[in-house]
């Protein structure tokens, strides 16, 4: 008998979550903020934020019509560097074509946050392309995208060398710079993910790889910055990706402005707003580097001084981007950044969530940004508020934006810097359980073949302790639609599938 589902009965408020879950969520909350139960130090008082303010949500007048066209717009641009160009340049045969376009229009509709893309987009364009390859499809273009959808399939090294692989495939091809120069990011982000722990003579040798490879992307920028149609939000998204490896390093990224700025100017006016918007986004993604992600009360005073200035300069540029509607929603993107550090407003922010919402009605950037900054160690009293809002998202019953996911989202961010052992004690938790399988079950009752979400189903039906319907979903999944990923990789698969092997009928 399948046990209760998750209601808003069951759902975690206040009156039924039990003395242990508090206690595991207490103890995080030391660990990841150093607040004690009494409050939550978010920013400290060492310096003073700016009081003049220059954007609001109000002074933002949307344009519904300007607005829509943006959205075709983007989805027409991805489908063309995707679809079109694999019909102009691509490898073609009729053994793999149909395959690997089916796979490149999923991949734009993704990019492209199409509102009407099924939930489990992401899969199906993996499958597709990955039956693409198993039929012989020797595109580089089809390699790269499917090495990036099942990077979580394997090891960090294995996922960094096969990333690069990938890259020196599609270099050479007539791609969209775009496409080569995300190639490029990618490999760097994923060797410095593979990286971290290395002693400094192990990573020396990485990091002059990484910065070779940066410094490549960084030369393409004149040709993507040439491209007009190209979306202002995805060039803006770009261009902080191919910052972030530098941002990692405890390097400082705006030391590459002037260069930026250059190679922009080379092709576009400098009077260009899209220029603007850009700053705005190196300002606020600097400035939280200069923060750190540490405890508030472990910022050392001029870290605070300087966090406070990239972001009021953050919100200068941006304001000045907004008076030109040359993308507002990248210019909401950047101000949910500055509002949750410069200004420390709940209400703002659900201000900036509901124009996000309706400006990019198929991103789901705004619910993360909200739910993150209704986080106790950001703006939330508690992690009541953080529940609150995730059971509003699962009351949405908006399945193809994963909304209802949200709930397990919720529960993994209160436990952001917990130890494993803790971890798995809450999880294990009966009322954190109802939440959580709740959720995959209604999924999977619309969505049987998400064979990724049906994985992670199980991943925490062993958490819970169920292991005879661990048994019976392990039965349900397609061995060509294994991502192991989904589990917490091979060895954690293994281990679900060695235990659920000895518990009997």
């Amino acid at each position: 008998m399948a046990p209760p589902r998750a209601g808003p009965a069951l759902a975690l408020h206040a009156p039924v979550m039990n003395r242990a879950l508090r206690g595991i969520l207490s103890i995080c909350a030391l660990l990841v903020t150093g607040a004690g139960p009494g409050g939550t130090v978010v920013y400290g008082q060492s310096a003073t934020r700016p009081a003049v303010r220059r954007l609001l949500p109000s002074n933002l007048q949307v344009d519904e019509a300007r607005a829509i066209a943006q959205r075709k717009a983007v989805l027409d641009w991805n489908t063309k560097i995707l679809v079109g160009s694999y019909d102009r340049a691509g490898h073609h045969s009729p053994k793999w074509d149909d395959a690997a376009r089916r796979g490149l229009m999923m991949t734009a509709r993704v990019w492209a946050a199409d509102p009407d893309r099924p939930p489990d987009a992401v899969e199906q364009a993996w499958y597709a392309l990955s039956t693409a390859i198993k039929q012989g499809c020797d595109d580089p273009l089809v390699q790269y995208i499917e090495v990036e959808f099942s990077a979580s399939d394997y090891l960090k090294l294995v996922t960094a060398h096969r990333t690069y692989a990938a890259l020196i495939k599609l270099a050479p091809e007539p791609y969209h710079p775009y496409l080569v120069a995300r190639a490029m990011v990618e490999s760097a982000s994923t060797l410095s993910d593979a990286s971290a722990g290395l002693n400094r003579t192990e990573w020396e040798p990485r990091r002059q790889s990484m910065i070779v490879i940066i410094n490549r992307a960084y030369d393409m920028l004149p040709q993507i910055f040439s491209d007009r149609e190209m979306p202002v939000t995805q060039l803006v998204n770009f261009v902080s990706d191919l910052h972030d490896p530098w941002g990692r390093s405890g390097a400082d990224r705006m030391q590459r402005w002037a260069e930026l700025e250059r190679d922009f100017r080379q092709v576009r006016a400098a009077t260009d707003p899209v220029l603007d918007i850009l700053r705005a986004r190196m300002l606020a993604d600097s400035a939280w580097d200069v923060r750190g992600s540490g405890w508030a009360k472990d910022v050392k005073p001029e870290a605070w001084t300087e966090f406070y200035r990239r972001l009021a300069d953050a919100e200068a540029a941006a304001a000045r981007a907004a008076a030109t509607h040359v993308s507002d929603y990248a210019v909401v993107r950047v101000m949910n950044a500055v509002a949750l550090g410069l200004h420390g407003d709940s209400d703002e922010l659900e201000a900036w969530f509901t124009l996000g919402k309706r400006l990019a009605p198929g991103d789901t950037y705004p619910y993360q940004a909200r739910l993150n900054s209704l986080q106790p160690r950001w703006l939330g009293a508690s992690e009541y508020d953080v529940l609150n809002f995730a059971r509003r998202m699962v009351d949405t019953g908006n399945w193809n934006l994963r909304l209802p996911m949200l709930m397990i989202t919720a529960h993994e961010g209160l436990l952001c810097g917990c130890e494993e052992e803790l971890r798995v004690e809450y999880f294990s938790n009966p009322l954190v359980c109802s939440d959580v399988l709740g959720v995959y079950e209604k999924y999977l009752e619309r969505y049987p073949n998400s064979a990724w979400d049906r994985a992670s189903y199980i991943k925490y039906l062993a958490g819970c302790g169920r292991w005879s319907d661990v048994k019976q979903q392990l039965k349900l999944i397609p061995a060509d639609r294994l991502h192991v990923g989904a589990f917490g990789g091979q060895d954690a698969y293994d281990k679900i599938v060695r235990k659920a092997a000895t518990v009997a009928r």
